[in-house]
């Protein structure tokens, strides 16, 4: 009879938890975007919400992993670098000025190598729509 109550009280438990349950809201991955550099030595990613920009340098072959970013395809707004093996630099509608972009326009990214500060090898591009 107990063994009953018991099981008895834990449905109806179960029961109350999955009727409050609120749904998940739906995925970020759609606001967070990545890219690497043609040969893979570097990386980036970029998140819609708070404009974060982030760039890393995972090859030890000397040179710095270079970012320009544009405002549509040709509207240059910033770029920086990331340097050294293993070294990430991130920047943000936090730091302000050009960092904030707009919300509701394509931002197009160019992500290469320097030597020494001379562009080397190829560009990777991408543009995604900024909608938050």
């Amino acid at each position: 009879m107990l063994k009953k109550a018991l099981c008895a009280a834990t449905v109806a438990l179960v029961g109350a938890v999955a009727s409050f349950t609120v749904a998940s809201p739906a995925s970020a991955s759609d606001s967070y975007h990545s890219m690497n550099t043609l040969n893979g030595s570097g990386s980036m990613s970029f998140t819609e919400h708070g404009d974060r920009v982030w760039l890393f340098d995972g090859d030890p072959d000397g040179r710095s992993v270079w970012i320009d970013v544009f405002i549509g395809a040709n509207d240059f707004v910033y770029g920086f670098a990331a340097s050294g093996y293993g070294m990430e630099n991130v920047r943000g509608a936090s730091d302000g000025g050009p960092f904030n972009l707009p919300e509701n326009t394509t931002i197009c990214f160019e992500i290469f190598l320097t030597d020494n500060g001379v562009y080397w090898g190829s560009k990777n591009t991408a543009c995604w729509y900024n909608d938050y």
